[in-house]
């Protein structure tokens, strides 16, 4: 089975990291790429502390969510420009986790990220890589800049914080262009971007019509708050037969040319058209 890589997911389940009973059927979810064990906004300010040892210790314990499927276990951490933020720093630090991936909340600079980077990935063989949730004013003005960082695999559009730094009310069509300039952003860098999480758990045709539309915008995977919200995440980011088909006869045009020149129907293939293929195909778990 190989081992997905957080930029290859589209489905990312987001769990409260005090509610530990959770995590195994978070961890059963066939059509969760990722579960996220959130110590942020999932998590009450007086319940911080406590949300953090549990975490710790089922780390300790079992190193991941058990999943019987290829699925990355992830963590969002609190700011650290918090006293929360900072805490769950210097826990992981201390006891030595790495989580497959974190999620850092509400970025402003490539600074923080270089902050970030320095505590968490010193001495490490296999850096953790990241995922920056742009939330404010400040952090969309530097997408760019964050994106670029190595350790970031993803830039996330954090909905609900940006709307309100921005004094815009949270609809699609309020943040067509903040969403935008994420994925602009991201593409820039060679990475990949994720899509707020659709609140009304119960609308699956309103979170249907938005998923469909953010990828249509370019956003590669959307966040659920819900189990019940993966399946149809997954329906409309999964691709088509004759997709998958074409990225398997990309790949092998591309092999069996052994680095010379080569087309597919009548198109030069070029790098990025072959690393799309691939990742479409790593992203299934299928060969080529």
């Amino acid at each position: 089975m190989k081992q997905l890589r957080p930029e290859l997911c589209s489905t990312l389940l987001f769990t409260p990291a005090n509610r530990p009973e959770r995590f195994t059927k978070a961890g059963q979810c066939s059509d969760a790429q990722m579960v996220v064990l959130d110590l942020e906004d999932a998590v009450a300010l007086d319940e911080k502390d406590g949300a953090r040892h549990t975490l710790i210790e089922y780390l300790r314990q079992w190193g991941r969510i058990p999943a019987d499927h290829p699925m990355i276990t992830a963590i969002r951490i609190n700011p650290i420009s918090t006293r929360a933020g900072l805490k769950d720093i210097s826990a992981l630090v201390e006891q030595e986790l790495a989580p497959d991936t974190i999620f850092l909340p509400k970025v402003q600079n490539l600074q923080e990220i270089e902050l970030y980077s320095e505590l968490l990935n010193q001495g490490r063989h296999t850096p953790i890589t990241f995922i920056a949730a742009i939330e404010t004013a400040v952090g969309l003005q530097n997408a760019h800049e964050i994106a670029s960082h190595p350790s970031v695999a993803a830039l996330g559009f954090g909905g609900a914080d940006l709307a309100a730094d921005l004094g815009v009310e949270l609809s699609l069509e309020n943040t067509q262009s903040y969403r935008a300039r994420i994925v602009q952003a991201a593409r820039f860098a060679g990475k990949v971007a994720w899509d707020v999480p659709y609140l009304d758990f119960k609308d699956q045709a309103g979170l249907i019509a938005e998923t469909k539309k953010v990828k249509a915008m370019g956003y590669s995977a959307k966040i659920a708050i819900h189990p019940a919200q993966l399946t149809p995440i997954a329906e409309v980011f999964s691709p088509t037969n004759e997709e998958i088909s074409e990225a398997q006869s990309i790949l092998k045009i591309f092999k069996e040319a052994q680095g010379s020149a080569c087309q597919y129907r009548g198109k030069m293939l070029d790098v990025p058209v072959v690393k799309k293929s691939q990742d479409l195909l790593d992203r299934l778990n299928l060969a080529y």
